[in-house]
């Protein structure tokens, strides 16, 4: 008797004084729903064709979710690529929608990686089945510290809470994605300053599934806390993917008056020799064809390391394989890119080997389209590639809008 009083009969007594103080406390009723949406946040922000972050873009989820379900739509995912000029607009949100009738959206900027684009698909998994969806990968994701995956502030900057809240309360999406899921929360949850109650459940939820025992100890904190969670929904949820918007308001940034009813040809060879001229003239300055500005900021004629981390610590490889799974269960119609590195620049490049053969494995099991940009010899680099040592150049960009259109659209010109 004495056990059931301490484990069971006591934590509900808890519950309910704690639960009571929550309900009639103003400053805590705040600190419950501080990080979230509101309506007027939603009514306020504007549509793009290009979001950095998520945080400050709540229509960003709208329009993502308009997008995966448009047969002629394509969300492209990256990092810090995205972020560069694109003077000359090559770049697929902007070249694509000009030149074809498809539509692009892309999201991301340094550090949104493979656990963090994870996660965003898992929030919007009711919308991906059969959608278009193009990943951006970049080798330097794999090496030094970039290895350990997602870092916190990145995943709450790309995840916000009303994200959080569907993964949580979602009982479609499969327990091997939520345990996962749960496990990355786990693992960062000391770096968390003040948690909210989605992740303080996902925590206690993750130690509560190890043992028997760690099932008791946790119960009380996660009915506590499904408490919590219960009423911080009733006062506000704002659920941005259950806003309606309507097709027109969302598609009229991503529709060029360059567009006609019948698409010219497009010009691949002449587009290709234009740009290539373009990045000569501004890579004068050295002979490892990097802009001349980067190479005098940053590089001096040094070299850059190449950090490998061993791949069975190699975090960065665990999200992506479970990316792929994710995509593969929802049958999306995904493409993967791999950036190149400059290899004069990185001249161990060749370290990086071991890695390249372990995702070309990852995705190469998946059926998905992969155009892999890495070259490690000098000799058959395409120096107009990249624009720097790392980030795609324009005549780069040109390539990756070509691989789009020809082996994940099907498009054929004139149509």
């Amino acid at each position: 008797m004495k056990v059931i009083i301490v484990r069971f009969i006591i934590p509900f007594l808890l519950i309910l004084i704690i639960g009571g103080f929550i309900l009639f406390n103003k400053a805590v009723n705040n600190a419950i729903i501080r990080d979230a949406f509101h309506k007027d946040d939603v009514q306020n922000d504007s549509l793009l064709a290009y979001y950095m972050t998520l945080s400050e873009h709540p229509k960003a989820w709208m329009a993502m979710k308009q997008i995966l379900s448009d047969k002629n739509g394509v969300l492209v995912m990256g990092s810090s690529e995205l972020t560069t000029d694109d003077p000359n607009h090559a770049k697929p949100y902007f070249f694509i929608p000009e030149n074809t009738p498809y539509h692009i959206i892309a999201v991301g900027h340094a550090g949104n990686q493979a656990f963090s684009i994870f996660a965003q698909l898992l929030t919007l998994h009711k919308y991906i089945n059969h959608a278009n969806v193009v990943i951006i990968l970049s080798p330097i994701w794999y090496l030094g510290n970039n290895a350990k995956g997602t870092t916190l502030d990145i995943f709450l900057e790309f995840v916000p809470r009303f994200a959080l809240n569907r993964i949580l309360l979602d009982k479609e999406i499969p327990s091997n994605f939520k345990q996962y899921f749960y496990k990355y929360i786990s693992q960062k949850y000391p770096e968390l300053i003040s948690p909210s109650p989605e992740l303080k459940l996902m925590n206690y939820y993750y130690h509560a599934q190890r043992n028997f025992v760690s099932n008791i100890a946790y119960t009380p904190l996660i009915l506590l806390n499904k408490l919590i969670l219960n009423y911080a929904n009733s006062i506000n949820n704002v659920d941005l993917l259950d806003i309606p918007s309507s097709k027109k308001e969302f598609f009229v940034y991503n529709c060029s008056s360059k567009v006609k009813s019948n698409i010219s040809h497009i010009r691949w060879d002449s587009l290709y020799i234009k740009s290539v001229e373009r990045h000569k003239c501004s890579s004068l300055t050295n002979s490892w064809g990097i802009n001349d500005e980067y190479y005098k900021n940053y590089v001096h004629g040094e070299h850059g390391l190449v950090k490998v981390v061993p791949m069975n610590k190699n975090l960065e490889l665990q999200d992506l394989r479970q990316l792929v799974d994710l995509l593969i269960y929802y049958k999306v119609n995904a493409l993967f890119v791999m950036q190149a590195a400059n290899p004069f620049y990185y001249e161990q490049l060749n370290k990086f080997r071991p890695i390249d053969d372990s995702i070309k494995i990852i995705i190469g099991r998946s059926g998905f389209h992969y155009y892999n940009m890495l070259e490690y010899d000098t000799a058959r680099y395409q120096k107009a590639l990249m624009t720097d040592v790392m980030h795609m150049s324009e005549y780069g960009w040109l390539t990756v809008d070509k691989f789009i259109l020809d082996k994940q659209l099907n498009y054929e010109e004139g149509n």
